[in-house]
């Protein structure tokens, strides 16, 4: 039987769960069929759910950073329409123009939040 390694089991058996090779509920029964005392299943079992709860936030987080910037990007879009749009005059009846800044700085802060939670 080759060497045992603890964090390589580990990060095997997460990365495997993280893409759905492997169903969380059969960690034990495979840790069990390569030899692996119980005492030491439990271990390796608390770190991968510990460590699959964390990829899973990340994941999560970077989901709602995408949306916040696509959400961004579409406020923002509106809001230069509308100064744009005033200023040319193809909005309302060209004496008067309106510079929509509300739109535009909720845009750009959403846009540049959902993009750091993109990065993360």
């Amino acid at each position: 039987m080759s060497e045992y390694r603890r964090a390589e089991t580990i990060d095997e058996f997460v990365e495997k769960i993280h893409k759905g090779i492997v169903g969380f509920s059969t960690l034990r029964q495979s840790l069990a069929e390569r030899g692996i005392e119980n005492d030491e299943i439990n271990i390796i079992v608390k770190q991968v759910d510990s460590e699959v709860q964390n990829l899973m936030i990340k994941d999560a987080v970077r989901n709602r950073g995408k949306n916040m910037f696509i959400g961004g990007v579409l406020i923002l879009t509106v809001g230069l329409i509308i100064t744009i749009g005033t200023w040319i005059g193809l909005i309302g009846n060209g004496r008067v123009w309106v510079l929509a800044y509300g739109p535009i700085l909720v845009g750009l802060l959403f846009t540049l939040k959902g993009r750091a939670d993109m990065k993360r």
